[in-house]
């Protein structure tokens, strides 16, 4: 499989094999723990929105399956 994953300003799109699977605006995750929707989410602080956008970057895979990654490549934005 083949991911692509873009930040944008406020925003993360994830596309898997070209198709895009997900996109959050930062913006929109305002309250700590919930969704823009209200539902819970795990993340309990601070609020998405609040959380650096600058800073070092991150895989987690939280499902409890292996996760194996190779060659990354980052790009900046034209």
């Amino acid at each position: 499989n083949r991911m692509a994953i873009t930040v944008d300003q406020e925003a993360v799109t994830v596309e898997i094999n070209g198709e895009k699977v997900n996109r959050i605006v930062f913006n929109e995750w305002a309250t700590p723990g919930k969704r823009p929707d209200g539902t819970d989410h795990k993340l309990a602080a601070p609020a998405i929105k609040d959380m650096p956008s600058k800073g070092a970057i991150g895989f987690r895979d939280d499902h409890g399956t292996p996760l194996w990654l190779k060659n990354i490549k980052l790009k900046p934005l034209e």
